[in-house]
This record gives C-alpha cells, structure tokens and sequence, in this order.
C-alpha cells in the first residue's frame, strides 16, 4: 500500500478536504471535504486528486438532477443560450435570457419555485413574453392554461404583442 498524501486544506474545484476520515473497504483514503455551496460531503482522495470529483453535485442540484424541476431549470438555459437546440430561436435568439440568480443557482430557482406553487403538474410561464425567466416575471400554469395563454395571441388582449413574439415564447 502506498503512503497516504495529506490533503487537508486543498482545494479541489469547489471542494476543499477538510479532514481524513478514515479509509474505504480497499484502504484508500477518505476525505471529509465542504463545497462551495456549504455541504459536506465524503469522498476518496483519488477521486479528489486526478479531478474526477470536484463538486458536491450541487451543480447537479444535490440529487435532483433526474427531477422534473431540475429539467426545467436545465431545459430553459438550454433555449435561452444554445443556438444548437430547437426552440432557441424563440427565446434566446429574440433576446430572452435567464436572471443571473437562477442561471447561476438551481437551489435559488428551486427555492422560489417552492415558495410559489411548483408541482409536477405545472409548467414555467413567462407573465411578460418579451421578457426573461426571473421572480418578478414567471409564474407557474397548468398545460390547459399556458396552451390557452398560447390560443389568446389570437384575441384584442394581445393585439399590442406580436402574434409570433407572443405564439412563439
């Protein structure tokens, strides 16, 4: 077995080790290491040391990244900053873009989601189509009623918004 490096103190990515606590089943060494972000979280010092593990997974969204509000987090970056993906030219392209606070941070977007209603039922709306994704300008609506919001392009109430601006958002 080789000799054990002290890492305590360095940092890795967003992690820095705090404190060995001990060794795995095959004696490599485990590190007690805090994030970026505040969670503490333990992990092989190998990993630590070749770069394969350099957050806590927050930038996964600390173990939601198979839910259905990561994907809508995940899936209105996408259209907002990837010319390569399908509906950018509805949002990103005309302009529309992500707050820093929710582009920078899934656990603040998840935050507000809660604090407003989220459930798996309801779908991210934009209150003002020519505007971004923030607080002040989403709301959370079911398929029937932001399909509804879609079919009132048609109507007076939108006639000061472009069909296809509105239609497309």
């Amino acid at each position: 077995m080789s000799k054990i490096k002290n890492i305590e103190g360095k940092r890795f990515g967003s992690l820095v080790a705090l404190r060995r606590v001990g060794s795995d089943k095959n004696g490599h060494a485990l590190w007690e290491c805090k994030c970026d972000c505040g969670n503490r979280i333990i992990n092989l010092s190998n990993r630590l040391l070749t770069g394969n593990s350099k957050t806590c997974g927050c930038r996964n969204g600390h173990g939601m990244r198979y839910t259905r509000i990561y994907r809508t987090w995940v899936n209105m970056k996408v259209r907002c900053y990837n010319p390569k993906q399908d509906n950018y030219r509805f949002y990103g392209a005309k302009g529309i873009t992500v707050c820093d606070e929710w582009k920078n941070s899934f656990q603040a977007f998840l935050d507000w989601a809660l604090l407003n209603g989220y459930s798996d039922s309801l779908t991210i709306d934009r209150i003002d189509p020519k505007q971004g994704y923030s607080p002040d300008n989403c709301q959370w609506l079911t398929i029937s009623e932001n399909v509804k919001r879609g079919k009132n392009c048609n109507s007076q109430k939108y006639t000061e918004i472009k069909k296809y601006d509105y239609c497309k958002s």
